[in-house]
């Protein structure tokens, strides 16, 4: 039976919150999207998580009993650096599913690095679907995370009075 929850996506600055947020019961889908705090300006900080002890137990904690956490990244952004990633794989293990979109030169989906600076140019792409392992039978979604990453940036479809 599938427990009532939300999901929060954090991006960018914002990207920490969705990890402090997972602290509650009720977050049952925490979503960091590049996440950029604190500032990466000494190696320190660009491992760092920015959330207090505490809470990072407590995290973990729900980690034990099924909680996981996604995090989205472009491999060449310095605003949300790999060695922060590294922090979460090794404080939640493989409860921490990581997506690296790959953003260096030449890379096959043409993704450019300055794509990747920065939370108001969008990810490239989009999650379309993230159950952390709560997939039923029949539902077509894997049991651990389902998570689809298009490597273009989608559109909005236009209002219809404008069409």
């Amino acid at each position: 039976m599938r427990r009532a929850g939300v999901g929060a996506v954090g991006m960018c600055f914002t990207g920490r919150y969705a990890l402090a947020m997972a602290v509650e019961p009720a977050v049952l889908a925490p979503v960091l999207s590049q996440p950029g705090i604190p500032a990466p300006v000494t190696a320190r900080k660009r491992a760092a998580l920015g959330l207090d002890p505490a809470d990072l137990a407590s995290v973990k904690a729900r980690t034990s009993d099924g909680l996981c956490v996604l995090g989205l990244r472009f491999s060449q952004d310095r605003g949300s650096p790999a060695e922060r990633f590294a922090t979460l794989r090794a404080e939640l293990g493989e409860n921490f599913e990581a997506i690296e979109i790959d953003s260096s030169p030449g890379n096959p989906h043409g993704i450019r690095k300055e794509r990747a600076l920065g939370a108001h140019r969008g990810t490239g792409g989009r999650v379309r679907s993230y159950d952390s392992g709560r997939a039923g039978p029949g539902d077509g979604l894997p049991r651990r995370t389902a998570a689809v990453v298009t490597g273009r940036p989608t559109r909005r479809p236009r209002p219809a009075s404008r069409r």
